[in-house]
């Protein structure tokens, strides 16, 4: 019954009468000990969650950076896209200006036949322009 009474006086009692308390019955250099362990032990608990808070911060940023290396990566490929199309617009231009050049090239020759036609006649010898032309 006094271990109970004890323990009864110890939880109504102040730090210091706790502890005398306490010392009837354990050992007060047990208490030291875990007293210290356990300071030890936020010490560590401590410095882990400084070091965790600025690992936070140096992971954010770099995620952040990553962020925008992506965003500026698709947007290069946007670019690039867009000049793959633009060359395409412009081979089909430079093809279509080669049909064209070939038709005003045709229309030329045509006209030219159809002037030495009319300057020779069809038969005539001094003709300029080979016989299948006429």
């Amino acid at each position: 019954m006094r271990l109970w009474q004890l323990l009864s006086a110890s939880l109504q009692a102040g730090d210091e009468r706790f502890k005398a308390e306490l010392g009837w019955v354990v050992n007060l250099d047990m208490w030291d000990e875990a007293k210290q362990l356990a300071a030890q032990a936020l010490k560590g608990a401590t410095s882990q969650l400084s070091s965790v808070t600025g690992q936070e911060h140096v992971r954010q940023a770099g995620l952040e950076s990553l962020e925008m290396q992506v965003r500026c990566a698709a947007l290069r490929c946007a670019a690039l896209r867009c000049a793959v199309l633009c060359c395409a617009v412009l081979r089909c231009a430079v093809l279509c200006c080669a049909v064209l050049c070939c038709a005003v090239l045709c229309c030329a020759v045509l006209c030219l036949i159809q002037v030495l036609r009319k300057l020779a006649p069809s038969g005539q010898a001094d003709c300029p322009a080979p016989a299948c032309m006429h």
